[in-house]
């Protein structure tokens, strides 16, 4: 039971973890975008 719990443990925070890098991957590629259309717009 206990390796069972440490086992589901480990899943759930692996799958946080990648939630959390697409999320910031996501936000990183909007932030570049907002970037480009400011210096588009300053050009």
């Amino acid at each position: 039971l206990h390796a069972f719990l440490c086992a589901k443990q480990s899943l759930a925070i692996r799958f946080y973890f990648r939630i959390q890098t697409a999320a910031i991957s996501r936000i990183i590629s909007l932030d570049f975008r907002i970037y480009m259309m400011l210096q588009a717009a300053m050009a």
